[in-house]
């Protein structure tokens, strides 16, 4: 299954503990709403992005645009701690109903959400939410400012940000600037949570006949560094022609491409009757006007404002009586031909727009569009306009067409929320307007002369990776892997339900998409969304109606794509080690079935100690639960196990998915040191040594063991962003530790270009059980250097290469190393450190070592009772839960409770000197041995009952196993009975 979990390494920096906490709440979301659920990760690695791949249905459904949003705060809040994202700094933006069913799938509604901090946007930050028509929750996406937003002074006022900003415009540009926007504060959000003070200012530089740079220019308001700045002005592509003119099809205006009459909606006429505008078909109405009356035309109106910068703007004046007609342009020269164009064709998008989606507004605004510019071969968007240029040598007039709707493309980029990042997600994007609009695949067809075309949809770039953005070097041609996968699946889609409908889906799933998802990079997580948006189950995992020719498309042009998956299994909690002998142990499963063949064999298998092999059948629950149970064992004792699940066509699922290369596991005794390092012999380093690998070209080797001086600092890593990093300043225990230069003497950051190791001596783990690696370590290693752990040469830990790690304090780890520890005579431990030529850290700091070992554990006096096994289902659709009450102590109250079983029906209970797992009248016996009944109750109206126990002195340090029996007269399997799980009882004095 390709949906990616990115999930960090538990690393205990401050970023490390947001990932690990971010495990345990996504763990605990999808324990609670489905194991389909997945979770995706932004460009940084850290924050959440996207949670997807369930439902959770709605209590109740929303009917106004008010209660759907409330729905959707409601739903954010609940997913809190697995987004990161506090409701209160959310304010709504717009619902927006999704008719999804007129293309086979389900209709969809999304709400979106600002993020606004004491009064401030927070730049580019938005939360949306995907719901099905019945209120089903089915996604989330965010780009949101994560963890607690905390106040900062705004210590630059703004004529300092306007001199700042001015000034860094002119060393990026090497030009002087003008402001064209004032500065305005706001909040930007950080890659690894929280927001920064800025002001956000737009500066361009204008000469005629050269294209403008424009610089959107965003500085911290605290110490004026730059954490954005970007281009404003969006050519439709610089290395060729921009080509523009309303004419026929998609060509440019040229000879041998003539203008043609067409109609021209929604321009604004005036005359002695004030203004009127035609509508979408060029039809107007002029009331209270009888015979004929003079009009002007001008290309103005509610969608486009058309300036000509080679003139004065077009217009034209004429005598009209009712059923009379109005002609624009009638001479069709080049500079009116392209006044035409940009009104008409800026029109057609806003049409096609609320054709797609009647309820979407976003292009329903005056855009104003600059025509016949003194210059050649372009067009661009610059935040406020577009604009195009006039014909010249080979370059035609680029006010046409494909040019049109690629610039307009850019403004609505920024109204969706896409934005228009130099990942190629804005150049990208904006061809795929062009492109369904037309349902042509040419973008700026014969630009520069004939056949001289600037992209296709056709071409064959193909998609570079989630984590190697802007791979071609060139925002346009960084966009053609999404334009291409777009017009893929378009044609996919037309090559599977022909022209009409093809175009229709893709057009819906596009508008959807640009509705349901602020996604502002190229990145593989689109198609997920795309398949979301395309389900009708609630399950992606099963596919979707038009799921091959999706995936399909975004495979043609390299995305990974996504694989259906048929079974899934997922154990929901891990056992616990305990120290005591408390078997059985009751594993709990998730399995589930997406499609194929009906389940014909679910198993758990576990060993002991490495033995052989056991298997345990799961027995069947409610709602996709399975249950088994590992026997009681003695200790000391390492269980692996894991759960298989296959169906009848030869599918098969497991968990943990590797498994058994990979497994679950649980001890059975007590864990004790069995060798110490603390590092404080004076005299000796007691068999640990260090050195250089010799494979850099500097041999540093600056391991030393003292005490630490507690150097520290601050590095800027190529970036704004600052990387703070301290060594200890004193030892764990003792006054030694082992580090990379401790300070002593040197600056106590490791060196560049340097490959070192720290090793351990031999030690002898024979008959050793179970062995985990247990220290303290204070690190800091910049993300593109590399700590590691090797155990017997393999690595058990790698910093990796999503970010940095610096360790503020002396930080506990601790890893299974059993695979290669457990019985070795000569087992070896290691720290490595591999440096680059950039930015230097403090590196590895070590104390108290220790190899702890599993040991056989003491009586099992006065632990809790504990239950186990699986209890079958009755009539009800639940299984019967068995607890205690009280302590099972002598001389204590103590009983043994029901609940949840079927009401007013009798029951026993009775109990068994062992545990066992026999088939027993539809469900399993789960006690043996000398077995005792321990009274009869009726059921109460809940299906409850208590029986009491009094606790015998002759009863301290024995176990006993209870089960419950009740009549279940409609259960269909004709046996009238029902059985609870079992619970295991540990006598004590």
């Amino acid at each position: 299954m390709n949906f990616p979990l990115l999930l960090l390494l538990a690393v205990q920096t401050p970023a490390g503990e947001q990932a690990r906490s971010l495990v345990d709440s996504f763990a605990s979301w999808r324990q609670e709403h489905g194991s389909s659920w997945q979770l995706e990760h932004g460009s940084e690695g850290t924050s959440p992005e996207m949670l997807y791949g369930g439902r959770v249905p709605a209590e109740i459904l929303p009917v106004t645009d008010a209660e759907w949003s409330e729905l959707g705060l409601t739903r954010v809040a609940e997913a809190q701690s697995v987004l990161d994202v506090d409701t209160a700094h959310l304010d709504p933006r717009e619902v927006i109903f999704l008719p999804l069913g007129w293309i086979g799938t389900t209709d969809k509604l999304t709400v979106s959400y600002d993020q606004v901090f004491e009064g401030l946007p927070v730049e580019g930050a938005r939360m949306n939410v995907l719901f099905d028509s019945a209120g089903g929750l089915l996604s989330f996406h965010t780009s949101c400012a994560s963890g607690e937003l905390e106040s900062v002074a705004f210590d630059l006022d703004e004529d300092a940000a306007e001199l700042a900003t001015l000034r860094i415009f002119r060393e990026e540009t090497g030009v002087r600037g003008s402001i064209t926007s004032a500065p305005r504060r706001a909040w930007w959000p950080m890659p690894l949570g929280g927001v920064r003070p800025v002001w956000i200012t737009n500066i361009e530089w204008q000469v005629i006949g050269i294209l403008p740079i424009g610089r959107s220019i965003a500085i911290d308001a605290v110490d004026g560094t730059v954490l954005s700045s970007s281009s404003t002005v969006h050519t439709f592509d610089v290395t060729g022609s921009v080509r523009a003119r309303m004419t026929p099809g998609t060509a440019p205006d040229t000879s041998s491409n003539p203008e043609a009459w067409g109609p021209v909606p929604y321009v604004k006429l005036t005359g002695s009757f004030g203004e009127v505008f035609s509508d979408e078909n060029g039809d107007f109405v002029i009331p209270g006007v009888t015979g004929s009356t003079s009009v002007t035309a001008v290309f103005e109106g509610p969608f486009a404002r058309v300036q000509n910068e080679a003139g004065s703007n077009y217009s034209t004046s004429t005598t009209i009586s009712s059923g009379g007609q109005v002609s624009m342009n009638n001479g069709a020269s080049q500079y009116n031909t392209a006044q035409s164009n940009a009104f008409v064709e800026i029109g057609r998008l806003r049409d096609w727009i609320r054709t797609v989606n009647p309820n979407d507004s976003h292009a329903d605004f005056s855009a104003t569009a600059n025509c016949n510019i003194d210059s050649s071969c372009n067009a661009y968007f610059n935040g406020g306009s577009v604009n195009f240029y006039r014909q010249s040598g080979s370059c035609v007039n680029t006010s046409y067409s494909t040019v049109i709707a690629h610039e307009m493309g850019h403004w609505l980029n920024v109204r969706y929320g896409t934005g228009n990042g130099m990942d190629g997600m804005g150049e990208g994007n904006a061809d795929v307007f062009a492109m369904y609009l037309y349902d042509e695949p040419i973008v700026g067809e014969d630009f520069c002369g004939n056949n001289c075309n600037i992209r296709s949809g056709t071409n064959t770039s193909q998609f570079c990776g989630d984590w190697n953005p802007s791979c071609y070097g060139q925002v346009h041609a960084d966009g053609k892997p999404w334009m291409g996968a777009a017009w893929k699946i378009r044609t996919e889609l037309n090559n599977a339900y022909g022209n009409t409908v093809g175009d229709l889906i893709a057009d819906s799933l596009f508008m959807g998409w640009m509705n349901s998802f602020n996604q502002d990079q190229i990145r593989s997580v689109i198609e997920t969304q795309w398949v979301l948006l395309d389900d009708d189950d609630g399950n992606i995992l099963n596919g979707s109606p038009h799921f091959d020719e999706i995936d399909s498309g975004f495979r043609q042009q390299g995305f990974p794509g996504l694989d259906r998956v048929p079974l899934t299994a997922e154990i929901l909690q891990e056992v616990e080690d305990t120290e005591y002998e408390l078997g059985p142990y009751t594993v709990q499963a998730r399995l589930k079935q997406h499609f194929g063949g009906p389940l014909n064999n679910a198993t758990l298998f576990w060993r002991a100690n490495g033995g052989a092999w056991q298997s345990t059948p799961l027995v069947s629950q409610t709602d996709d639960f399975f249950v088994a149970s590992v026997p009681d064992l003695p200790s000391p004792t390492i269980v692996q196990y894991y759960v298989e699940v296959s169906d009848s066509v030869g599918n098969i699922a497991r968990a943990p998915e590797n498994a058994p290369q990979e497994l679950n596991s649980f001890a059975i005794g007590r864990y004790v040191p069995a060798y110490i390092a603390k590092f404080d012999n004076i005299l000796s380093d007691e068999g640990w040594t260090h050195g250089t690998y010799g494979d850099t070209s500097n041999q540093a080797d600056d391991w030393e063991r003292a005490v630490p001086a507690g150097a520290g600092g601050s590095e800027l890593g190529g970036g704004t962003t600052g990387i703070y990093w301290i060594d200890p300043s004193e030892a764990v225990s003792g006054d030694f530790v082992w580090g990379d230069d401790l300070g002593l003497s040197g600056d106590g950051q490791y060196p560049n270009n340097a490959h070192m190791w720290l090793r351990s001596p031999q030690i002898d783990a024979t008959g050793w059980i179970g062995c985990r690696l247990k220290f303290f370590r204070q690190l800091s290693v910049a993300r593109l250097d590399e700590a590691r752990i090797r155990v017997e040469g393999a690595a058990i830990y790698e910093s990796g290469d999503l970010d940095d790690t610096s360790d503020l304090d002396w930080t506990l780890v601790e890893y299974d190393i059993s695979t290669f520890a457990d019985g070795n005579p000569s087992l070896e431990l290691e720290w490595e450190l591999e440096t680059d030529s950039g930015i230097r850290l403090g590196g590895w700091n070590i104390d108290s070592v220790r190899v702890m070992r599993l040991v056989a554990s003491g009586s099992s006096d006065c632990v809790e009772p504990r239950a186990y096994g699986p209890g079958k289902i009755h009539s009800g659709n639940a299984v019967a839960e068995i607890f205690h009450q009280g302590q099972a102590q002598v001389d204590e109250d103590f009983s043994v409770q029901l609940r949840f079983a079927v009401p007013s029906q009798p029951s026993l209970l009775f109990s068994g000197q062992d545990s066992v797992e026999i088939p027993f009248m539809g469900g399993y016996r789960l006690v043996g041995g000398f077995i005792l009944r321990h009274g009869a109750q009726n059921l109460s109206l809940a299906g409850a009952a208590g029986f009491e126990l009094d606790v015998a002195p002759s009863q301290a340090g024995t176990t006993r196993f209870y089960q419950v029996w009740f009549r279940d007269p409609a259960n269909t399997d004709g046996t009238g009975v029902g059985l609870s799980p079992a619970l295991r009882v540990d006598y004590c004095l």
